[in-house]
């Protein structure tokens, strides 16, 4: 079977190569949209407005004015990068005291995408 793209992190695949790869085009799309959300502004090289940067709501008092700055910064990504993705949803759970981690964050994304009259939801876990 052939595949889209190379699945991430890295790791070998003797079935697929030397790489494991998405085979679907929700998997691709999946990872694509990770990445937008775990990218921090001015890491990609040769793009430097690429990434919704939401790593750096760790270690901050999360409020409303946070939140909603991720949720401006995600979905103008999302529209920017992947305009045949529509934002249905984003859910940020702060922690609430009975957590282990204080700066733990959850954020859960609720998405369709339109060509494949697909819903999906990407949910991250974000640990200092």
């Amino acid at each position: 079977m052939s595949g889209i793209s190379v699945k991430l992190p890295l790791q070998y695949d003797s079935e697929d190569g030397p790489y494991e790869l998405n085979k679907t085009i929700t998997d691709t799309v999946k990872q694509n949209l990770k990445m937008i959300v775990l990218t921090d502004p001015g890491e990609r090289v040769m793009n430097p407005r690429f990434g919704a940067g939401i790593k750096r709501m760790l270690f901050e008092n999360v409020g409303s004015p946070q939140i909603g700055a991720v949720k401006n910064a995600v979905t103008s990504q999302i529209n920017k990068y992947l305009p045949f993705v529509e934002l249905v949803d984003i859910i940020v759970i702060e922690p609430d005291g009975s957590s282990v981690n204080e700066n733990s964050i959850q954020v859960k994304i609720q998405y369709y995408i339109k060509p494949l009259k697909a819903s999906d939801i990407l949910e991250i876990i974000l640990n200092p």
